[in-house]
């Protein structure tokens, strides 16, 4: 998003961010903006009571505890939002989502954090871009909400995870009428939209798939192949593929490894030393068999 990428905040090979608190944000977000972000300014005074209406030092005065609000999913693994959004109680209202105001202010309404951010921050905040209208929209059913989706596929400042759930959502409203969208952003530069667009096409009729994405089978992302392959395997017969067929059965080679490697890691892990886990780590995994050879 805007430029950045997982390496200004993560060190690669360690696993860890390249600094604590707030110190993290403001490697970008101070009074000078580092160079490559000139199109796109983030610099201010954000790390100031001033802008967080926090005492200093709280956890409302860090940054990640309001654009990066934290989740617990399968009960065991925390995560941040990584949309860096701002909090949107009044979207909240309106359909339901989280926002970070009343999960840290349990007690509270969606009205009464309104409120407080009008008064900090004047009304500008409820108008800033978002695409939880034209999501929530896809989410009722609503196919009304196609034409939004579609901008957002065709707009290359939105982010790739977007663009691609984006058409994902369009031809489960209506494939029939969105099978050309699936062919653009089949061709479209950004792996995650080609990965949108293979899995999307499961909701156009056989007849329709390869043409859309019949391409993606040999694509240079596995994930990408891998789901083209999905895709056009549940086709009535497999001779609709014709030319096509060599790279499909390419990509099910893609999957079957896929696979191994991932069984073959839950049943070596839990016998596995734990201070050599990453040995299991993709770029290190090799196949038990292979081990046992090498020995």
């Amino acid at each position: 998003m805007a430029g950045v990428t997982c390496f200004d905040c993560h060190r690669p090979h360690e696993g860890t961010v390249k600094a604590k608190g707030n110190g993290l944000c403001t490697q970008c977000h101070a009074e000078t903006a580092p160079e490559r972000f000139a199109g796109n300014d983030p610099s201010g005074a954000f790390d100031t009571q001033a802008h967080t209406h926090h005492p200093q030092g709280s956890p409302g005065a860090l940054c990640a505890n309001c654009h990066m609000p934290e989740r617990t999913y399968m009960k065991v693994d925390p995560r941040r939002d990584h949309s860096f959004v701002t909090p949107r109680p009044d979207l909240s209202a309106l359909y339901g989502t989280p926002n970070a105001c009343i999960s840290c202010h349990t007690g509270q309404t969606n009205a009464w954090a309104s409120e407080h951010l009008d008064r900090w921050y004047g009304k500008a905040w409820r108008e800033r871009p978002t695409i939880a209208h034209a999501f929530a929209r896809a989410a009722q059913n609503d196919v009304a909400a196609i034409e939004n989706l579609r901008r957002f596929v065709t707009d290359r400042e939105q982010p790739g995870i977007v663009r691609g759930s984006a058409i994902g959502e369009m031809t489960r409203l209506d494939g029939a009428a969105t099978a050309a969208d699936v062919r653009v952003a089949a061709g479209d530069p950004d792996p995650l939209v080609r990965l949108g667009a293979a899995e999307a096409a499961a909701n156009l009729s056989a007849d329709r798939r390869l043409d859309a994405i019949g391409f993606l089978l040999a694509d240079e992302t596995r994930a990408v192949r891998v789901a083209a392959a999905r895709v056009l395997g549940t086709t009535p017969s497999l001779d609709l593929l014709g030319a096509q067929r060599g790279a499909f059965d390419a990509a099910l080679d893609d999957l079957g490894a896929y696979a191994e490697a991932n069984a073959d890691v839950l049943t070596r892990i839990q016998d596995h030393p734990t201070d050599r886990l990453e040995e299991l780590l993709p770029w290190q995994w090799a196949p038990a068999k292979d081990l046992h050879e090498a020995a």
